[in-house]
């Protein structure tokens, strides 16, 4: 907690009004009682082991106390420490607006509904970075393999999207400058109903288009780059397949006579892009490489759900969204601004308890659900009771190609306002906010 960064508040606090209490009852003598034998303190580390875990290239730290230990929750996508979210959002705003050049549909789906943050902790960059010359083999190659996988609760609803913030933050940003080495700012995936034509056809399961999108402060003055591949799952989610794509490649030849080029077209079904290159720097083919690649967003996506309440910032009309233990929001947002009262009531869960006269508290959530903090404005929900879970939406998309002009379609925008307006209205909760 002493790496957190606090804003002033806006506004002013209430005048407390003046109560006479009551005097004091006398207290009773506290009985005498044997004090437990403290338990060792413990981290948690990635490979399972009891050690802390080190973030000493995160900060500039003390160096006779170079590690810091992080709650569990964090490994998950779930936010516990104030310490980097302020740093992260500013960053945030900055990569989403950038999409709307290169990628309009998606800058208009994520900067209403929000793409999903995550701590440093649970991209794994933390300790030692890895060096763009080290190669999986061995035990670690096995065990990246072991990882293609989806989990139950994908397999049995199959959502209709899913995005996670990996790179857009500063942490990154120098973890790049020093490696040498590029990391995608949003990866993002979306179930297809009719896929591209240029894509390989499967039947029998369902297809994603999964869109890593690069961008760098080096390119400041030029916009990123989008680049998508297309992923089957079969009906059992065992069977997970990267599908080639008819592309169309110039091959450059020299002319037999003088110094002049001519290009001849090759066209071949092909894994698209670059990325046999990209998986080469790790000594794995594309088709391990990018099948791993989509099982590590869905599973980031999913885990971060796994906190009790969802909540979004906005930035004028951009949102980001991050979830949280309602347990940790009035530590996480001290600093929130003061409403016209001059009180900063939060939204806060009340633990079952009993009365004084005897009469029992079920547990549920009180305070307020939307305040102002840092100059964003912040809208608090908790999925499953107030409106519908992302998992709960399946529906696919087309491809713009098999749309046909006659018929009424939304466009991605469209759908992201749609469940925006959903979610205040409360559908799919198990009550009506």
């Amino acid at each position: 907690m002493k790496f957190d960064k606090w804003v002033t508040p806006q506004g002013a606090p209430a005048e407390k009004e003046k109560v006479q209490r009551a005097a004091p009852k006398p207290k009773a003598p506290k009985p005498e009682t044997v004090e437990p034998e403290p338990e060792p303190e413990t981290g948690f580390d990635l490979t399972g082991k009891t050690a802390n875990v080190g973030i000493a290239d995160h900060y500039d730290l003390d160096p006779n106390n170079p590690e810091v230990l992080y709650e569990e929750t964090e490994l998950w996508g779930q936010y516990n420490f104030r310490d980097t979210i302020l740093d992260q959002l500013e960053r945030y705003w900055w990569y989403l607006e950038r999409m709307k050049a290169r990628d309009p549909d998606a800058y208009g789906f994520y900067k209403t509904y929000g793409a999903q943050l995550v701590p440093y902790l649970t991209n794994k960059l933390v300790g030692k970075a890895k060096k763009k010359s080290d190669k999986l083999v061995g035990k670690e190659l096995e065990k990246y393999r072991s990882e293609i996988t989806l989990s139950p609760m994908f397999n049995e609803m199959r959502p209709a999207f899913g995005c996670v913030v990996f790179g857009a933050n500063p942490k990154v940003e120098s973890w790049e400058e020093g490696n040498k080495i590029m990391w995608p700012r949003f990866i993002y995936y979306t179930k297809m109903d009719r896929p591209p034509p240029e894509t390989q056809l499967m039947l029998g399961g369902d297809t994603y288009k999964c869109t890593l999108w690069w961008d760098s402060p080096k390119r400041a003055k030029k916009w990123g780059t989008p680049q998508q591949f297309c992923i089957f799952i079969d009906r059992s989610g065992q069977h997970i397949q990267v599908l080639r794509t008819c592309e169309t490649r110039m091959i450059h030849i020299h002319k037999k006579k003088g110094l002049g080029l001519f290009d001849i077209p090759d066209r071949h079904w092909r894994i698209p892009g670059d990325y046999e290159e990209w998986a080469a720097e790790f000594g794995i083919d594309a088709q391990t490489h990018l099948s791993h690649t989509f099982c590590s967003v869905v599973e980031h996506a999913e885990h971060a759900h796994f906190g009790d309440v969802r909540v979004q910032v906005h930035k004028d009309d951009m949102t980001a969204v991050f979830a949280i233990d309602s347990r940790r929001l009035s530590y996480f947002f001290r600093d929130r601004d003061y409403d016209e009262d001059g009180r900063r009531r939060v939204f806060h869960i009340v633990r079952p308890h009993v009365r004084a006269d005897g009469s029992t508290v079920k547990m549920h959530y009180r305070g307020e659900k939307s305040f102002t903090w840092a100059g964003y404005r912040v809208e608090i929900t908790v999925p499953a009771l107030d409106h519908f879970m992302d998992e709960d939406f399946g529906v696919g998309s087309s491809d713009a190609f098999w749309i046909h002009h006659k018929k009424k379609y939304l466009t991605e925008p469209e759908v992201a306002a749609k469940l925006v307006g959903w979610q205040h209205q409360g559908y799919g909760g198990h009550q009506r906010s």
